[in-house]
C-alpha cells in the first residue's frame, strides 16, 4: 500500500515538472525595454536645450524585428512608467510613428507645441510591440527669448546695443529696427552663445536723418520660424538737438556810447631863439636885426652930440 503510494507521488511530481516545462514557453514576456534611445540634437554644454519649433533628431536602436514604434512625450522619469498600458496617458510626439529599420530608427522633427513648459525636461517613450523604453536624456524647454535695450529713448545720432538672452541653441539671429510701417531702416545679424545663456549683444547707430517717432526693434531665428523665436523692444526716436548758433553782439547806439573825457590843452611852450649859423654862410635874421638896431644907436648917439654942441653954444 505504502509503496503504491510512493508511486503515484512520484508519477504525480514528474507529471507537474514536465507540465510547468511545457507551460513556460506560453508565459507573456514581461514588458521592459529592449532597445535604447536618445535625443541627439541639439546638444547644449552636454544636454538637450532648446524651445517649441527647435530641431530635435531622435535615435533608436536594439529593436529587431518589430516594424515600427510608437512614440510619446512624458515628464515622469520612471522608465516602468513608459509601456503600452500607460501610452494613452501620454503626450504623442510629432511624428507620432516612425518605420524601424534594421533594428533601429531615426526621427528628425520640431520640438511640438504640446510639451512647451518652460525649464521642464520631457522624455520620450517609444513603444515597440509589447515594451517600452524610456529615452536616456531629456529635452529641457528653455526660458522664453528675450531682448533689452541699452536705453529705450534717443535722439538721431546716438547710439543703442541690443542685448539678447536665451536664444539657444546657438544660432543667427536677425535683428532689426522696424518704422511705424513695418519697414526696416536698420538691420544686423548675429550669432547667440553656444551655452546655456544664448546671448548676443549688437549696436545700432542711428543715422543723424532719422525721422523722430516710435520704432520696433525685432529679434528672429530665421532657422525657427516658430512665434517662440522672436522678440520685440520699443524704442523712441526724439528730435535732435537744435545745433546751436553765434548771436551777433548788440550794436550801442548814439545815446548808448559814453563820451570819452576831452583832455586838457596844454600850454605851448614857446621855444627861445637859439642863434644859428647857416651852412650855407649867409646872414641870418638876428644878425641883421643887431645891424639895424646898431646902426640906430649910433645915429642917435650923433645926433644927441650935435643937439648938445648947439645947445652948449647958446
Amino acid at each position: 500500500m505504502i509503496k503504491l503510494f510512493h508511486k503515484r507521488f512520484l508519477l504525480l511530481f514528474f507529471g507537474c515538472l514536465v507540465g510547468l516545462s511545457l507551460l513556460a514557453p506560453l508565459q507573456p514576456t514581461p514588458a521592459h525595454a529592449a532597445g535604447q534611445v536618445q535625443i541627439t540634437a541639439p546638444m547644449v554644454e552636454g544636454a538637450p536645450i532648446g524651445h517649441v519649433g527647435t530641431p530635435v533628431t531622435i535615435a533608436g536602436t536594439g529593436f529587431d524585428n518589430q516594424p515600427q514604434v510608437l512614440l510619446f512625450v512624458t515628464t515622469n522619469a520612471d522608465p516602468g512608467q513608459c509601456n503600452p498600458g500607460t501610452a494613452p496617458g501620454m503626450t504623442p510626439f510629432s511624428p507620432s510613428t516612425a518605420p524601424i529599420q534594421g533594428g533601429a530608427f531615426l526621427v528628425n522633427a520640431t520640438w511640438p507645441a504640446n510639451a512647451a513648459t518652460p525649464t521642464t525636461p520631457y522624455y520620450i517613450c517609444a513603444i515597440v510591440g509589447t515594451t517600452g523604453t524610456l529615452s536616456s536624456n531629456a529635452y529641457t524647454v528653455a526660458q522664453d527669448v528675450s531682448i533689452t535695450l541699452s536705453q529705450p529713448d534717443i535722439k538721431p545720432g546716438d547710439q543703442v546695443t541690443v542685448t539678447g538672452a536665451n536664444w539657444v541653441p546657438s544660432q543667427g539671429v536677425n535683428i532689426s529696427i522696424l518704422n511705424s510701417g513695418g519697414s526696416p531702416i536698420l538691420t544686423q545679424t548675429a550669432q547667440s552663445s553656444n551655452d546655456r545663456n544664448g546671448a548676443f549683444s549688437v549696436t545700432f547707430s542711428i543715422p543723424s536723418t532719422t525721422a523722430p517717432g516710435t520704432y520696433s526693434v525685432l529679434a528672429y531665428a530665421p532657422g525657427n520660424p516658430s512665434e517662440h523665436m522672436k522678440a520685440t523692444a520699443q524704442l523712441t526716436i526724439a528730435e535732435a538737438s537744435p545745433t546751436a548758433t553765434a548771436e551777433p553782439s548788440p550794436t550801442m547806439t548814439e545815446e548808448e556810447v559814453t563820451p570819452t573825457p576831452e583832455a586838457s590843452p596844454t600850454a605851448a611852450v614857446t621855444p627861445t631863439p637859439t642863434s644859428t649859423t647857416s651852412s650855407s654862410g649867409g646872414t641870418s635874421p638876428i644878425s641883421i636885426l643887431i645891424y639895424v638896431f646898431g646902426g640906430i644907436g649910433i645915429v642917435l648917439v650923433i645926433v644927441g652930440a650935435i643937439l648938445y654942441i648947439v645947445f652948449s653954444k647958446q
